[in-house]
């Protein structure tokens, strides 16, 4: 009956996480003995087996299981509802965590993924590889977490416009034409380094992508006398795949200053 259910929760991709078993014995132990199960030994602070963790073939990875500091069903004991407690029960709640951990972060692992992140980003505890005692090694949770990550892909892109804002107010409206040679766009870091610029197209429009995700600045630095009526800088928060629009510069010209020039005319007192 029970290895029917587990084989039923794992065909509909469920992990199922059991602890070994507290009786100091190599005895298979259900159901962290069934295949489709893994099966968690406790460890100590020190990274030792805890003594009376048990142990055999069925053991797939191990975590800490020696004086968890956990809830406890009386809420008038020493801790006010909580206590030290010790045993493989106490080890495989890390190894169900970490296993949602890494789901969380990727919701796509299957469940055969997900055994295989652990066992290959585990600590290597006893003999070398995979022992009796302490399966492929306690759990690693963020060597788990960054083998896990979904690579970044450069697949996040910024885009609007630069337009003539003739009556300065800081909106584009449709009779007033797009400005082209006059602003450069760039794509900044939160520190202020520029990893990316643009100028606006014939219609006015610009765009950069291939950028990854993250939180970045966008800038339009203007040339010769132009001026900004909006704000010269966004701050964007881009996702993967995402791209964030209407980040618009309204501009206007500045006419050249007027220099005022004076003659001087010497007095010329005599010849030779």
């Amino acid at each position: 009956m029970i290895e029917d259910a587990v084989r039923y929760a794992t065909e509909h991709n469920v992990l199922i996480v059991a602890a070994a078993g507290n009786g100091r014995s190599n005895a298979p132990f259900y159901p962290a003995a069934l295949d489709d199960v893994v099966g968690v030994a406790a460890t100590r602070n020190d990274d030792t087996r805890w003594s009376l963790s048990n142990y055999g073939p069925f053991v797939e990875l191990s975590a800490p299981g020696y004086a968890i500091y956990s809830t406890y069903n009386d809420l008038n004991n020493t801790y006010n509802g909580y206590t030290y407690m010790s045993g493989t029960s106490m080890a495989s709640p890390h190894v169900a965590g970490l296993a949602a951990l890494l789901l969380s972060q990727n919701p796509n692992l299957t469940v055969v993924q997900l055994r295989s992140l652990m066992q290959t980003t585990a600590a290597d505890l006893g003999d070398p590889g995979r022992d009796d005692y302490f399966g492929y090694g306690r759990i690693d949770a963020y060597a788990a977490l960054e083998a896990g990550a979904p690579p970044v892909q450069p697949d996040a892109a910024a885009s609007g416009m630069v337009w003539q804002d003739d009556n300065v107010n800081g909106v584009w409206e449709q009779d007033e034409r797009a400005v082209t040679e006059v602003v450069s766009i760039q794509i900044r870091t939160t520190g202020g380094a520029t990893i990316a610029q643009t100028m606006p197209d014939s219609s006015g429009h610009w765009r950069i992508d291939q950028l990854y995700p993250g939180s970045y600045q966008v800038v339009a630095v203007t040339l010769g006398n132009t001026v900004l009526t909006t704000p010269d800088t966004y701050n964007i928060q881009l996702e993967s795949g995402q791209e964030v629009t209407e980040l618009n510069f309204g501009t206007i010209q500045n006419s050249p200053p007027t220099l005022a020039y004076r003659v001087f005319v010497p007095t010329v007192q005599s010849t030779q």
